[in-house]
């Protein structure tokens, strides 16, 4: 299964509110003409979702293609540079499901993914985006944008086949910004699994 977020596109593994993220993916579900393994492409959160069904189900998996992939140490890091009204506005986002953009429990779903099964031995890209992030006074843009992109690197670690790409020009929304970056990736990996598949 390939997409540019693959949240909106398969059943979701972590706790949720009621009804929220229940969606079933017609390429993982059993009437679909896909079949695995799948190269699971993720963006933001939605490469938390695509890390832990690869770890649940890692014989479905083939490759992982992540677009700036959110991190589930990133909550209590960011705290850690957070003050005053910034620390709670961000500590009501992560503990209150209805108070962020994915409407999950962060917190549950980071010792979720902490808990699940890794490195894989199948490909690991990490696609981070190479504009910082835009001024937002008073947030302090600069040390998050290095907090997100530390932890982006850690994630090389999970894998055997792992490495990491700049997009140079690129914000967050990679896939919106250089779409023939990740597509020309997604073709590179798909090329790579066949000639070692036939050999």
């Amino acid at each position: 299964m390939t997409g540019p977020d693959l949240v909106a596109a398969m059943p979701h593994p972590f706790p949720a509110p009621s009804g929220t993220w229940q969606r079933t993916s017609p390429c993982c579900s059993a009437s679909s003409r896909s079949r695995p393994p799948y190269i699971l492409v993720a963006h933001s959160f939605g490469a938390q979702v695509a890390r832990l069904y690869a770890a649940q189900h890692p014989q479905r998996v083939a490759g992982l293609l992540l677009l700036d992939p959110s991190h589930e140490e990133k909550e209590e890091r960011f705290e850690a540079v957070l003050q005053g009204e910034l620390l709670q506005r961000h500590r009501a986002a992560w503990h209150d499901s209805t108070r962020n953009t994915e409407q999950v429990d962060r917190r549950r779903s980071a010792e979720v993914l902490r808990q699940a099964a890794r490195p894989f031995a199948f490909p690991l890209v990490v696609l981070t985006r190479g504009r910082p992030l835009p001024p937002a006074p008073p947030w302090p843009t600069a040390e998050l944008d290095q907090i997100e992109k530390e932890l982006q690197h850690t994630l090389l670690a999970e894998s055997t086949q792992s490495h990491q790409i700049i997009a140079t020009q690129s914000g967050h929304f990679i896939h919106h910004d250089e779409p023939e970056l990740v597509i020309g990736l997604l073709e590179q990996m798909v090329e790579t699994l066949r000639r070692s598949s036939q050999a």
